[in-house]
């Protein structure tokens, strides 16, 4: 036996309108190739990144208006906190930058002179495809391989794939025996027999707005490190929890946002709960002072992290 792949807009469910939509087959969602990224879509862009898993196991499941009840309490506190029209806040692991636009828009109301830079370590996977052949793989950026495709076959090459599919293990053999040769070609941008194009992974909401105002960027940052020069405001939600990391690097990530906040600077940090329905920001509020990160206000319960931060990060230490 084994299982294809969609690895093109027409094999999705059409509206009635007969424009094709973002329903693709549940069943098929492991095996959606992310070569679809590259259509003039934002339905089909968002129905892939919800499914996108990095291999360090993190999804950049996110959606419009998700943080549509928690910006404008966010803004207030900037606003009663923060005097500076000019201020430069930052969004952390941001998936595909869409909330982090969104943001943008609202803050501007109040500050219409502020900066936002949304960030995140990987804004963009690679195409490998042999020239002549419809074969490619799909690489992040440090050639690590998420999927190889063969139509009409779509495979992941970050999970094992059930002996009940015969002929994908034996093309996921395959593809592994040519992986070297696409990795490489994508570390070069070239390679005999190689064609190499970028996929991106910012929404196109997010890419038109940086496109058109020089306010809002979007950069590559780890959470992990510390800016260059402190900021006003920084945002993390759901990055820093249980369910990624260990406490360790939670108070890692707790010390680069430290490190990175001005003297009065804001944290923005907590995870979203999905269910039960409606689903909810839990999220606390800190404010750097002189002895550290200071509790400043606490949403539905705040983050999973605040004991952790109030234990003693030390501000200004990574």
């Amino acid at each position: 036996m084994y299982k294809t792949g969609i690895w093109r807009l027409a094999q999705s469910v059409r509206c009635d309108s007969g424009v094709p939509a973002a329903r693709f087959d549940p069943n098929q969602a492991d095996v959606i190739s992310y070569q679809l990224l590259k259509e003039d879509s934002e339905e089909v862009f968002e129905h892939i990144v919800r499914h996108l898993r990095l291999s360090s196991g993190i999804f950049r499941s996110t959606y419009a208006q998700r943080f549509a009840d928690l910006d404008p309490l966010v803004n207030e506190i900037l606003k009663n906190n923060l005097r500076a029209q000019e201020m430069e806040v930052h969004d952390w692991a941001a998936s595909d930058c869409r909330v982090s636009a969104e943001w943008a828009v609202s803050l501007w109301q109040h500050f219409p002179e502020a900066r936002v830079i949304a960030s995140d370590v990987l804004l963009g996977l690679k195409e490998a495809s042999l020239r002549g052949r419809k074969e490619s793989y799909i690489l992040e950026a440090d050639g690590t391989p998420l999927q190889y495709v063969r139509p009409p076959f779509v495979l992941s090459l970050q999970k094992p794939i059930p002996a009940h599919y015969p002929v994908n293990r034996w093309l996921a053999k395959r593809a592994r025996a040519g992986l070297v040769n696409a990795q490489n070609a994508a570390r070069k941008a070239v390679g005999d027999n190689w064609s190499v194009q970028e996929i991106s992974l910012i929404h196109p909401v997010a890419r038109r707005l940086a496109a058109k105002d020089s306010r809002f960027e979007v950069r590559s940052h780890s959470v992990f490190e510390a800016l260059p020069r402190p900021v006003h405001a920084i945002r993390t939600m759901n990055i820093l929890n249980p369910g990624y990391f260990d406490a360790t690097r939670l108070r890692a990530g707790a010390a680069a946002v430290g490190a990175s906040l001005i003297e009065g600077g804001i944290w923005v940090v907590g995870r979203t709960i999905e269910e039960p329905r409606p689903a909810r920001n839990c999220v606390s509020v800190f404010q750097k002072t002189g002895r550290g990160l200071a509790l400043l206000e606490r949403f539905n319960g705040g983050s999973e992290i605040e004991d952790l931060v109030l234990e003693g990060v030390s501000a200004g230490t990574s």
